[in-house]
């Protein structure tokens, strides 16, 4: 309802304000101002509505033109009108695409922790395996040690029983470390299993951040197909001296004071080639 000040704003329909001072806007459709557009930078896809106001030290990217009252004054810096351009959308796809790239470059990172955890996984496998034969190993051993250590008592030849003793106590130890290192190395399969878990939902999400960039992007460059360019800037008082306008393909500075006028882009045909041009002509 009043003006907007030292501000950064996107906006996905029209803006209306009074003025605007030392701000950023950027906006898909047209932006309408009753007053002054001071030390600004403002990129829309739509027109620039400021017929009544004026135009000072700012910069304008306007796919759809600029309409404008005064453009610039005698002593502030001169303004840059940019029209029938597409730089609002070109840097709204840029910057998707550097997203992109580097969101690409996370879900590649991660896809790469979970190989990694799934090839220690392997490998614990394989550990798992060579404890397991050396637990049945010496279980069977124990197993024969215990039946010979019977036969022995029974058969009353004690001569043997303290050594056949010891060799069960050792094999014993042998069982208990393999089953001790068994669980260790379960624990850490455990630990790797909550890991891939967790990083596959964060690659997962990755993706779908990917997937959401892109139909962004397609929908931008869509909205861009349906845009009209406007190469056009209409002055209803003044445009003073040092002001520039610039289109796609050409570009102008004024000189002098222009009052009341148009500034467009004009292409040639004369040499067969394409030649453009900023006209000014009077209202």
């Amino acid at each position: 309802s009043d003006g907007i000040t030292n501000a950064d704003i996107s906006v996905q329909g029209i803006t209306y304000a009074k003025f605007i001072n030392q701000s950023k806007i950027m906006a898909f459709g047209d932006i309408n101002i009753s007053k002054d557009i001071i030390d600004s930078e403002i990129m829309i896809s739509g027109r620039c509505l400021n017929p009544g106001g004026s135009i000072i030290a700012s910069k304008i990217w306007a796919t759809q033109g600029v309409e404008a009252g005064l453009v610039g004054t005698a002593s502030s810096s001169p303004p840059r009108l940019i029209v029938g351009t597409y730089s609002h959308i070109d840097t709204l796809i840029l910057n998707i695409d550097k997203s992109l790239e580097e969101s690409v470059a996370r879900s590649s990172q991660l896809k790469d922790e979970i190989k990694t955890l799934e090839d220690e996984d392997r490998t614990l496998y394989e550990q798992i395996s060579g404890k397991v034969k050396i637990q049945d190993r010496a279980e069977a051993e124990l197993k024969e040690m215990v039946e010979d250590l019977k036969s022995l008592e029974q058969s009353g030849d004690l001569a043997q029983i303290p050594m056949i003793s010891e060799e069960i106590k050792t094999i014993r130890g042998t069982v208990k470390d393999a089953e001790q290192a068994l669980n260790r190395i379960f624990e850490t399969q455990d630990q790797i299993a909550r890991k891939i878990e967790v990083t596959k939902n964060r690659l997962a999400g990755v993706e779908n951040t990917n997937k959401a960039l892109v139909r962004e992007k397609k929908t931008l460059k869509q909205f861009k197909k349906d845009t009209k360019p406007v190469p056009e800037v209409t002055v209803a008082k003044t445009i003073f001296d040092g002001s520039v306008v610039q289109s796609r393909k050409s570009s102008t500075v004024i000189k002098g004071e222009r009052a009341r006028c148009r500034i467009h882009e004009m292409c040639s045909r004369e040499t067969g080639i394409p030649v453009y041009d900023m006209i000014v002509t009077d209202l």
